[in-house]
């Protein structure tokens, strides 16, 4: 059986999940919010010992890729990188609006299309639709993710669209039907679990999903602008 590490640093809630085959061993939080450079390395430590294994034994390394926090997403896909490089191990990428779509519960609890959006600013988010897989007790997405606006999304349904994801605008609720925001925080255990399902791709390959480029690079460029 193949042992597969899970990496989700794409939120303040960095944790790792480690596992099998089709078993899921654990997982291992973070030890504080937000550290992702100084505390992703000695969680996957620990979760390893914790099960009798090493770094060296892993075959498999999912990343959930983003679109989320700029350095939570550079670390765990360097970290990855690291991995495949160093010690052969396959790496995987998971789209984190894949991982967060589990977090909503089956229809008819949850109205489908089920929209989840991300990197909210202003009226611009990073979204996919998904549909749900019985068969398999998925959401599987119904569209590839892209940067839109609320209107586009609105218009995604002639209903009001599920959206589950960052809280939204005031008086933007009245367009969606919300899922709690409880739902919206991504789970190591679901990126090990789609990591099964994804295609490996090599370790320089792996790249990380930013909806937008870094608010300093853009600062920088519009006062280098108004200077030129």
């Amino acid at each position: 059986m193949s042992l597969r590490l899970a990496i989700e640093t794409t939120s303040r809630h960095g944790a790792v999940s480690l596992g099998a085959g089709d078993a899921l061993w654990g997982t291992a939080a973070l030890a504080q919010r937000r550290r992702h450079n100084t505390e992703l390395l000695p969680a996957i430590d620990r979760i390893c010992a914790a099960h009798g294994v090493g770094p060296g034994d892993l075959a498999e390394v999912a990343v959930s890729v983003g679109p989320g926090s700029f350095t939570g997403l550079r670390v765990a896909v360097a970290a990855a990188q690291m991995l495949g490089r160093g010690l052969g191990a396959r790496t995987i990428p998971v789209p984190t609006l894949s991982a967060v779509a589990q977090n909503a519960p089956a229809p008819p609890e949850t109205a489908e299309p089920l929209v989840v959006a991300l990197a909210l600013k202003g009226e611009r988010v990073y979204a996919a639709p998904f549909r749900y897989d019985g068969s398999a007790g998925r959401w599987r997405p119904d569209g590839a993710g892209e940067l839109t606006t609320l209107g586009a999304i609105a218009g995604w349904t002639p209903a009001p669209a599920t959206v589950l994801g960052d809280p939204l605008p005031e008086g933007a609720s009245t367009r969606f039907a919300l899922r709690p925001a409880a739902e919206a925080i991504p789970d190591s255990a679901w990126v090990w679990r789609l990591g099964a399902e994804h295609p490996a791709c090599p370790p320089a390959e792996l790249l990380p999903i930013y909806a937008r480029r870094p608010e300093a690079e853009e600062l920088w460029e519009k006062r280098r602008g108004e200077k030129g």
